[in-house]
Order: structure tokens, then sequence, then C-alpha cells
């Protein structure tokens, strides 16, 4: 049996603190410590903090690793750059804020061949690990089942619409092409749907994961979770363009639903205040279940999930709204 080959492709841009984890880890994963099995595409978007420096570090003491420049500083366009330099056969996205488990590659390795398993695309569960109070907080958020649209943080054996860290035979890379370059931001969701429409189908599993480092502040993550919420937005316009009728349409609406709130302005405070407090209890109850549910939270982070929760879906919905309003 011809043993795969794996291409990783990792844009980055100013992320020295994180990226050296991310290598060490993809190394030591190594398909049956095999190196020879595999090549990490670092696609750099110039970056000026030391980053291309300890990259550099690596190339000279393994022939595994490589360097690309990614001018266009963005995601897709390192993806993009990456897929035009990879020689292997199946071929791996990756965030320089991620590093992989150790029997990464070898999940993939018995995945890929088995019968029981029929898809063309592969992805883990990303683990969300935090190393503070607020970060092990946002982690423990994102663990939950308010936490994520999609169940790339769940541990779940099943066909997916949409996987984290997806590992792509080079068929379907050849097939779909390239990422969308306007979609600074869900890129893979968008790329993903297409691979689906082509007739490739995704899987996700639980037998190894990609540890996932989120942001360390709710600043950080608000920003984050806004831009997702923007993203989305542009995502929906991608899909169904948006005509003048539609426009207008749409304002008039929304004039409509604002002309109603005033004259139902008490009946809507009620209302609100019963779905806020359904909203409330519904987050409290979901943070509990995940503290019960994994064995590194405890009821110390209940405020920080709490907390993290709220901040995910205000800065989405914020986000969102912002997006679609602007399209």
């Amino acid at each position: 049996m011809t043993e795969i080959t794996y291409s990783v492709i990792v844009p980055t841009l100013n992320e020295r603190d994180s990226i050296g984890r991310c290598i060490d880890s993809l190394l030591s994963a190594a398909p049956d410590n095999d190196t020879s099995r595999l090549e990490i595409i670092i696609t750099d978007g110039l970056s000026t903090d030391g980053t291309r420096d300890l990259v550099s570090e690596y190339i000279d003491n393994t022939s595994v690793v490589r360097l690309v420049d990614n001018p266009d500083q963005s995601t897709p366009a390192g993806f993009n750059i990456g897929f035009d330099e990879a020689t292997n056969d199946v071929i791996v996205i990756m965030s320089g804020h991620a590093h992989v488990a150790d029997d990464f590659f070898d999940v993939l390795d018995s995945l890929f061949v088995s019968p029981k398993i029929d898809a063309e695309v592969i992805g883990p569960r990303a683990l969300p690990v935090g190393e503070e109070y607020i970060q092990t907080g946002i982690a423990g958020a994102l663990a939950s089942r308010l936490g994520a649209a999609s169940s790339r943080f769940e541990s779940v054996d099943r066909y997916v619409d949409t996987v984290p860290y997806g590992a792509y035979r080079r068929e379907v890379i050849e097939e779909v092409g390239n990422m969308d370059l306007s979609l600074v931001r869900g890129q893979d969701y968008e790329y993903n749907q297409r691979a689906r429409k082509t007739g490739y189908r995704i899987y996700q599993t639980s037998q190894t994961c990609v540890y996932y480092h989120p942001r360390k502040t709710l600043k950080s993550l608000f920003q984050q979770k806004f831009g997702n919420g923007k993203a989305r937005a542009q995502m929906y316009h991608h899909d169904n363009p948006s005509t003048l009728l539609t426009r207008i349409s749409k304002c008039s609406t929304l004039s409509i639903l604002f002309v109603l709130a005033l004259a139902l302005f008490a009946p809507l405070i009620l209302m609100f205040s019963v779905a806020f407090s359904l909203y409330t209890l519904a987050v409290v109850t979901t943070s509990c279940e995940v503290i019960g549910r994994e064995d590194w939270l405890t009821l110390k982070n209940l405020p920080a999930i709490f907390t993290a929760l709220i901040t995910i879906h205000t800065a989405f919905v914020t986000g969102f709204i912002t997006g679609y309003s602007s399209d």
C-alpha cells in the first residue's frame, strides 16, 4: 500500500509567539515518525516581528519546512499560494495559533484508507485551550453548545458541512480551485461549501484533535467575533446577491417594524424581559453543562465562560447586522 504524503499550509503574519509551537507539533506528529512524508509550507505575509527569522531556523535544521512570501498578507491568499506550492497527496490547512496532537497524521492515515469512511476531506475536533483565567473561560465558551455555529469544537464522528483544519485529497483542491480572496474571514467555510456542492464528502473525527488557542481578552474576542459576524453577512450576500428591489424592500420592512415597535412599546418591553431571562438561563445552563463535561474546567470558570458567551453572541450579532446593512 502506498503511503500517504502530507503538505501542511500555515499562513502567518507576525506570529513569532506561536509559530514555533505549531511547527514543533507538526514535526512530532509526522506519520509513522517519518518526516519524509511531510512538508510544512509557511506562507508568510512579510512579518516584521521575527516570525521569518524563527522559521528560517527551522529551515536550517530540517528540509521539511519551507518559507514562501505572501505579499497580499491575507489568509485566503496564503492558502492559495500554499495550494500552488504543495507537492504531496493530501493538503492540510492549519493556523499558526494552533498545534496538532501527536497522533494527528497517524489518525488521518487510518481514516483515509478506512472502508467505513467515504470522504475526501477529513478534519479533527478543534480543542480550545487556555493558559490564563479569561482565556480558559473563552475556551470553555467555545467548547459549549452555544459557543460555535458548527460542530468544530465538538467530539463527534460524522459527516459534516464544514470542518476545522481540513485535510483535503489533492483532487479536491484541483477541482474546487482556490479560496475566495474577497472573504477575509470564513473562507474555509465557503470553501467547504463549494467542495460539498462539487460532490465531495467531509468527515469530522474525534480520534484526534488540533489544539486551538483562543483570544486572551474579552476585547480581542469581541473584535474577532464582530469580524466573523460581518464576514458571515458578506458570505450571505456572496451567495444571495441583493438587487435594488430587494434593498428597497428590506428598508421598507425595517421601517414598518420600527413603527410597529413604537405602537407596541409596552408589550415589547415585557416580551424582551422574558426573552432576556430565558436567554440568561440558557447561557448559565450551558456554562454549567460544559464545566461538567470538560475535565479541564471547574466551577470557578463559570463567570468567565458566562461573560465570554455573552460577548460572543453580542459581537457576532452586531457584526452581522453591520455587515448586512452596509452591503
